[in-house]
């Protein structure tokens, strides 16, 4: 077989973000799973299971931007996705049996698979978010199903742990297309300069953390099964119409067009759900546009771009969890509105920093290029601007496994605070 044709054999962007997105869903059924039985066998006193909650949160979401950051060093994201797969089968077989050890496996391995996951579709992703909000949708629903299977006894033990074996050799034989040297979307840098690059990291992250905040407020004001499901199908829809939305579009239309669109949602979202699903639904569509920006910002690193979105879910999420966990004051809900256009302003201007023009006569074509001179060249080669330290974006699907705990210690409370929700 020729080279060209075992090419041809590999996968494309897409056929990646889906395959890998499905095996993402496993991981975070798998997750909630673990951390639902607890509630549901009662074995031990609610401190302990929010103890449990919260380690499960700082491992699966905090450690993500650090071992992003050691991923890109080694270039193993294959073996970073495969190692938190391989840690997320004895976690299953021991959930409701060896608490502990369950949940710091599955939160680590949480943490390992999307981290190298992510960073697989981020660079063949091309500087676009549509296969970005493939690969995270799935998690949403994974966070849903897991939280039910946990609640009824984890009745689909052995199934699930043979999808997550499934999902390992899946990720194992991956063939995925070759990544391109860097995110060059039509019209989109990386900014120039290490503190331009930090900058506009830094406002797109904290555009993650306020959505978080507000979308888990918003979600945490309603409860039941009908709505949890209305709520769920808006954040898979949401995110994975976001992204090819976005690259159609436009990401500041998308980004900030959605959340401006939030802002009068909210003040009626207290009183009426479906306008609370619809509001939630817009938020979600910020998502990939958010952890691809980032990986655009920072091309090359991919590991770190996408843990650092997610490290932003866990910082913004955490006033809504110790809320729910009955050690804080809910948030008002008159500090929507002003929650919803903060995010607005800071994803407006971390995205404006990658929409200063693109144009290098190295990407003209050859037809149109003058003759080459040292002045020609000179400047083709100050035409192309890379971030210092690049690196990729993220991930959102993570914040929607996040869980945490209530003041009534009732099982349904539990279940109506960790419905997927504001995530990245």
């Amino acid at each position: 077989m020729t080279a060209e044709a075992a090419s041809q054999r590999r996968w494309g962007p897409l056929a990646t973000a889906w395959v890998l997105g499905l095996v993402h869903a496993v991981v975070d059924t798998a997750s909630l799973a673990i951390l639902y039985v607890e509630v549901h066998l009662g074995n031990l006193p609610f401190e302990s299971i929010v103890v449990l909650i919260l380690a499960y949160n700082v491992l699966a979401f905090g450690l993500q931007a650090p071992l992003g950051w050691l991923a890109d060093r080694r270039r193993t994201y294959r073996p970073f996705a495969l190692a938190g797969l391989a840690l997320a089968v004895p976690a299953i077989a021991a959930a409701g049996q060896w608490s502990v050890f369950a949940v710091v496996a599955i939160g680590l391995g949480n943490a390992l698979f999307h981290v190298g996951a992510g960073a697989m579709v981020l660079r063949r992703c091309g500087g676009r978010a549509t296969t970005p909000g493939i690969f995270v949708a799935p998690g949403a629903a994974g966070v849903c199903a897991g939280i039910w299977i946990g609640l009824a006894g984890f009745p689909a033990r052995g199934l699930l742990a043979l999808a997550a074996a499934a999902g390992l050799v899946l990720t194992a034989i991956a063939r995925p297309a070759a990544a391109p040297p860097a995110a060059r979307a039509p019209g989109r840098r990386p900014p120039a300069g290490a503190a331009a690059v930090a900058l506009c990291a830094a406002l797109l992250c904290g555009s993650v953390a306020v959505r978080a905040l507000a979308g888990r407020t918003i979600s945490g004001l309603w409860a039941g099964a009908a709505v949890g499901l209305a709520i769920t199908a808006a954040a898979v829809v949401g995110k994975m119409a976001g992204g090819w939305l976005g690259d159609r579009l436009g990401w500041r239309v998308v980004g900030v067009g959605s959340l401006l669109l939030v802002a009068p949602l909210v003040v009626l979202a207290p009183a009426h759900a479906p306008v609370a699903v619809g509001a939630l639904l817009l938020v979600q569509l910020t998502m990939a546009v958010t952890l691809t920006a980032t990986y655009v910002a920072m091309p090359a690193r991919p590991g770190l771009a996408f843990g650092l979105p997610c490290l932003a879910l866990l910082i913004g999420s955490a006033p809504a969890l110790a809320s729910a966990a009955g050690y804080l004051p809910g948030l008002p809900t008159a500090s929507l509105v002003p929650l919803v256009l903060a995010a607005a302003v800071t994803i407006y201007f971390g995205l404006w920093l990658l929409r200063r023009p693109y144009r290098s006569r190295t990407d003209q074509p050859a037809t149109q290029q003058p003759a080459a001179s040292a002045s020609s060249a000179g400047q083709s080669g100050t035409g192309r601007l890379v971030g210092t330290g690049g690196g990729s974006g993220a991930a959102a699907t993570a914040a929607n496994g996040s869980v945490a705990g209530s003041a009534d210690r009732s099982p349904s409370t539990l279940t109506a605070c960790n419905r997927p929700a504001g995530s990245r």
